[in-house]
């Protein structure tokens, strides 16, 4: 199955647009947990355990792993392993991973960086556009589904994305002219691609969500880095109705720690969960997905 169709499958199984960030910190671990890298492993496992009926997704950071030394890409991979544990269950349906590396790279070395992401085990990946649509194709081959970094969540964004392209009227910033890719792009490779849009900028979805009707936004910046997510829906819904990721990481991993932590992280992704369909219901410029939400 397609990235973009499992996506939607579990979105109505779970009823959840809620994507989970897993960046496990070390020094992060809760108090009952080794501070180690077995540690790592066994405080993704009950995370996961515990909140992958609430999800749409998750999402393996590839830094925070990389940053674990030598063992790092085995715990990513085991970590996936876990995510997948969780598939065939009938009432949870198949849970998709987005690895977040921000690839890219000439076609050659992008195809070493799409072989590596495949044999993770992940189903999608955010990729930088800075490069070409032909250093996507080695991606697109290996049946990944695809992300790209439009208006991200950091606070200087505009330093490079926002960057303004033409001139006069027609003059427009940078991340414009990546969303339009997005959707030209779409259409050569006759697959969907997503785009990266921050929940930190409410500003620029409209914006984004002109020159790319279809793209599908994942959406970082909830929780810890104080995004809105009321502000970040308005304009999140593709045109053909197809759901918005939201990504939450720091605000679900950690909100307990004591031994009650996997407890915690349930409770808090209950919350956004709701938090985000009750938007999706009372949002009447689109009442499509809302009501797919209220009926299932």
């Amino acid at each position: 199955m397609d990235f973009w169709n499992k996506i939607e499958n579990l979105h109505k199984i779970n009823r959840s647009s809620l994507v989970i960030g897993l960046d496990p910190v070390i020094d992060k671990l809760p108090e009952n947990i080794e501070k180690n890298n077995g540690g790592i492993l066994k405080f993704i496992e009950q995370i996961v355990n515990s909140t992958h009926d609430l999800v749409c997704a998750y999402k393996p950071n590839l830094a925070f792993f990389l940053a674990l030394g030598d063992d790092g890409l085995k715990i990513l991979r085991q970590s996936i392993e876990i995510v997948k544990s969780c598939r065939g269950h009938t009432s949870y349906g198949d849970i998709p991973v987005i690895l977040d590396a921000k690839f890219n790279d000439v076609g050659h070395t992008a195809e070493m960086y799409s072989n590596f992401a495949y044999n993770t085990g992940a189903d999608a990946v955010t990729i930088n556009p800075y490069i070409g649509r032909d250093t996507i194709a080695p991606f697109i081959e290996n049946g990944l589904g695809i992300i790209l970094l439009c208006a991200t969540s950091n606070p200087n964004y505009t330093d490079v994305e926002g960057i303004p392209v033409g001139t006069g009227r027609d003059g427009k910033p940078l991340y414009s002219e990546i969303a339009r890719l997005a959707e030209e792009w779409s259409r050569y490779f006759g697959k969907r691609i997503g785009l990266v849009v921050g929940a930190t900028h409410p500003d620029v979805f409209a914006r984004i969500r002109k020159y790319a009707p279809n793209s599908p936004f994942l959406i970082p910046g909830i929780g810890a880095q104080g995004g809105d997510i009321a502000d970040s829906m308005k304009s999140s819904i593709t045109a053909d109705s197809f759901p918005p990721l939201i990504v939450s990481a720091r605000s679900i991993l950690y909100a307990a720690s004591d031994e009650n932590f996997a407890d915690a992280a349930r409770e808090k992704a209950i919350e956004l969960k709701n938090k985000i369909n009750s938007i999706c219901r009372g949002n009447t410029s689109h009442t499509s997905i809302g009501e797919r939400i209220s009926n299932e």
